[in-house]
C-alpha cells in the first residue's frame, strides 16, 4: 500500500507529459487536474472511506472506512453523537475500551460483525486528542504508549504485546509516522443474539494503539477487534489507512 499513490501519479504524469508534448499549456493544465481527479477517485481514501470529519475542539481532520461503519441509510454516527434515546442504552462498555485509560477521548465508533446464525458482535475505532501535561516537550507520543504497555501487562499477565514505528500512507501518497501498539488478550465485546438480545461475549480480541504528536496535540486512534473476525475487518489494511487519513484543517482566515 505504501506510496503506491505517488507511483502510479508518477507513471501517469509521465504518459501525461509524452501525450502533451506540443500541446498549449492550457490544454496540458486540464490533462493534469483530469488525471489528477481520476486518481484521487481510485484512492481508498476517496471510494471506500467517508469525507473527511473534524474531530471535535481540535483542528484534526479524519476518514474512517464506509464499510466497516455503515448506519441504516446514512453515514454511521459516533456512540458520543446518537440521539438521546439511543444513548440511554449504550453502557460505558461501548465507548471506552477496557483495562486501559484514555485520555481526551472523542468519538467511538462501533461496528458490528455478522455471523451465519444471525448474531452479531461488535468491534470499535476510538479517536482521542488532548494536550499533554508537559507542553513544547518531545516523545509525548512514545510515553503514551509506554503508559498503555504497562497497564496491559499489569492486568493481563498473559498480553501479548507488541510496539514500534509504523508508516502510513497518506491521502497525497505521502507518509506520516505513528507509533503503534498492538495486544491480544481476552475481552469483553458487546454482542447481539440471534433474537436480538443485547449480551456481551469475554473472547480474544485485539486492540491497537497508533498515536502521534501533531502541534501541541497528543493524537491517539485505537482499535478493538475480536480475534476471530479481525482478518473480515481488514484490521491490518484499515488501521494504518485511518491514522494516514489524518491531517488539520487550515485557517480560513
Amino acid at each position: 500500500m505504501r506510496k503506491s499513490f505517488a507511483r502510479r501519479f508518477l507513471a501517469a504524469l509521465v504518459l501525461l507529459l509524452v501525450a502533451c508534448l506540443g500541446c498549449g499549456t492550457g490544454e496540458y493544465n486540464r490533462r493534469l487536474e483530469a488525471t489528477k481527479q481520476r486518481l484521487k477517485e481510485e484512492s481508498e481514501f476517496f471510494k471506500g472511506m467517508y469525507p473527511a470529519k473534524q474531530l471535535p475542539d481540535t483542528s484534526i481532520m479524519f476518514q474512517v472506512p464506509r464499510e466497516l461503519f455503515q448506519g441504516e441509510n446514512r453515514e454511521e454516527t459516533p456512540l458520543q453523537e446518537r440521539s438521546e434515546e439511543e444513548k440511554k442504552s449504550i453502557d460505558a462498555g461501548r465507548l471506552i475500551p477496557p483495562l486501559v485509560t484514555l485520555s481526551g477521548l472523542k468519538l467511538t465508533y462501533e461496528g458490528l460483525f455478522s455471523y451465519a446464525d444471525g448474531s452479531k458482535i461488535a468491534y470499535y475505532c476510538y479517536l482521542a486528542a488532548w494536550k499533554p501535561m508537559r507542553s513544547g516537550g518531545r516523545g509525548a507520543a512514545e510515553n503514551v504508549q509506554r503508559t498503555l504497555r504497562n497497564q496491559l501487562r499489569k492486568e493481563v499477565a498473559d498480553s501479548e504485546v507488541t510496539s514500534g514505528p509504523v508508516e502510513c500512507e497518506t491521502p497525497t501518497g505521502r507518509s506520516l509516522w505513528w507509533h503503534r501498539l498492538q495486544s491480544t488478550h481476552k475481552q469483553n465485546f458487546y454482542f447481539v443474539e440471534k433474537d436480538q438480545k443485547p449480551s456481551s461475549r469475554n473472547v480474544p480480541g485485539t486492540m491497537e494503539f497508533y498515536t502521534r504528536e501533531e502541534g501541541d496535540l497528543v493524537l491517539l486512534i485505537g482499535w478493538r477487534v475480536p480475534k476471530d473476525i479481525q482478518r473480515h475487518i481488514g484490521l491490518s489494511e484499515w488501521g494504518p489507512r485511518v491514522a494516514g487519513s489524518v491531517t488539520v484543517k487550515q485557517d480560513e482566515n
